[in-house]
């Protein structure tokens, strides 16, 4: 018996049908019908190792396994049978350990104890909760919480005080055509979910009433292209290091982006703050020297923030110019940010 970040559970070695089976004993719950029903969790010591297992093909898969794990966060991964056999082959577990028709079950939780005891294991651990021994954490130290646990198997009992969150996880299911959804609330709800899941692209220049809303012009409508049940939830912002909070886009600008074929929002600038930048997960900048400002506000950027154009150079800003400078800074910042976007997804 282990505790977790949500509730204490029973566990047993994935590799041996006799641990399982004492396992499914001890807390299988009865149903109306009068079978038993049974549906264990693979608990993996790491988000990589469960990625692994699973191979998932959509940044959206990744990101939630990257995201979510380790968390009070139960994923119920749709495979169909080689998929299965493929994750229960690579970590050593035998059929019906963490698997059943078409889906596996398995969580990382968030408890430093714990996982390290999974990480010594050397094999691949399942477990149910406490509860459905008919045992609650509370009632551990008591003589006949004790001879029931004797009299269920249980050989070890790992006690680490109340677990931090008191709640079972929530469950998400992902299904095979690479949507997903809660299948059972708990300790998470869906806004602390829909959160962790989201990616935040921040485009900065100077006024931001050119080239930064420009490209977040372009990079939602890239986004609305590509959109599918596969695609990273993906929110575009922009900024200026020097603007004037609500000014108009400029108007060569707009008119540069309906020359690509991209209908423009309604904008207003708005001067970069510490705020923004915390909200986003990924900068870009249309200049180094833009770069340089940013990175001078919060040094901590330095892993989240870049040029737009990998290479370091500038995307020069066109005021002043024609209306074919507009349309090549529009054509050339389609061109990178999609280049950016197949690389956030890679």
């Amino acid at each position: 018996m282990l505790p977790t970040d949500t509730l204490y559970g029973v566990f047993a070695r994935a590799t041996h049908e006799t641990s399982l089976a004492k396992l499914r004993a001890a807390t299988s719950e009865p149903r109306e019908d009068g079978r038993a029903p049974w549906g264990a969790t693979w608990h993996a010591p790491s988000g990589a190792v469960v990625e692994e297992a699973f191979a998932p093909q959509s940044p959206l898969r990744r990101r939630i396994i990257e995201r979510l794990l380790p968390g009070p966060v139960t994923l119920v991964i749709e495979k169909d049978e080689d998929g299965l056999r493929r994750a229960r082959e690579l970590v050593r577990a035998l059929p019906g350990a963490f698997d059943g028709p078409g889906a596996a079950s398995v969580r990382v939780p968030d408890h430093a104890l714990t996982l390290e005891v999974l990480r010594a294991a050397g094999v691949p651990v399942v477990g149910r909760r406490l509860g459905a021994a008919g045992i609650e954490r509370d009632d551990l130290l008591t003589d006949e919480a004790l001879r029931r646990l004797e009299s269920l198997g249980i050989s070890a009992v790992l006690d680490d005080g109340p677990t931090p969150l008191a709640r079972p996880s929530t469950t998400l299911r992902l299904s095979r055509n690479g949507g997903h959804g809660i299948a059972r609330l708990g300790a998470l709800d869906a806004r602390a979910i829909a959160r962790r899941l989201e990616r935040v692209i921040l485009f900065v220049c100077t006024g931001n009433t050119c080239r930064s809303p420009m490209a977040a012009q372009i990079a939602r409508d890239l986004l609305v292209r590509r959109a599918g049940p596969g695609e990273v939830p993906t929110t575009v912002e922009s900024a200026g290091v020097s603007a004037m909070d609500g000014a108009p886009p400029t108007p060569a600008g707009v008119v540069a982006l309906r020359e690509i074929g991209i209908s423009t929002e309604a904008h207003r600038a708005r001067q970069v703050t510490r705020e923004i930048l915390a909200r986003a997960e990924v900068i870009y900048t249309m200049t180094r020297t833009h770069l340089d400002e940013l990175l001078a506000l919060d040094p901590a950027l330095a892993d989240r923030a870049s040029t737009l154009d990998p290479t370091g150079r500038d995307v020069p800003d066109p005021i002043g110019l024609d209306d074919a400078a507009y349309l090549d800074t529009a054509r050339r910042l389609r061109d990178l940010i999609d280049a950016r976007l197949q690389e956030l997804d890679a």
